[in-house]
């Protein structure tokens, strides 16, 4: 019996070792830091409308956003404004709790699109 007891506490202790010591989680952003990320003078027109035309549109454009279901287009200027506004876009786009995340069924947007999209609004979301 002592026999076994002692095999079962060195398995546990190796395994305790083994999984603290060669496993950690690391999140994409400390992987793979985003220092070059440009995000000074970001534009509407230039930088936010194709990140939005890429990534939204299938869902949330004048054409698809009633028949799919979603409820509104983010494909005017106007229309992307009031989602801003109320607080859902970089809500969902930042995929956090409490908010349906976007893209739906699809890879959270890259850290550098969501940095770009957040200097925007910090800028006051400029129409230019």
């Amino acid at each position: 019996m002592y026999k076994y007891l002692l095999i079962l506490g060195a398995t546990i202790a190796f395994l305790i070792t083994v999984t603290s010591s060669s496993c950690t989680y690391k999140n994409e952003e400390e992987l793979y830091p985003v220092s070059d990320c440009d995000t000074v003078g970001v534009a509407y027109l230039a930088t936010i409308k194709p990140i939005i035309q890429a990534s939204c549109y299938s869902c949330h454009s004048q054409a698809s956003a009633f028949s799919l279901g979603a409820g509104y287009d983010l494909e005017t200027f106007t229309s992307l404004k009031i989602q801003l506004d109320n607080g859902r876009f970089l809500c969902a786009i930042k995929q956090e709790a409490g908010c349906s995340a976007m893209p739906k069924g699809g890879l959270k947007l890259p850290a550098c699109n969501i940095l770009k999209i957040e200097a925007w609004i910090a800028a006051g979301a400029p129409e230019n």
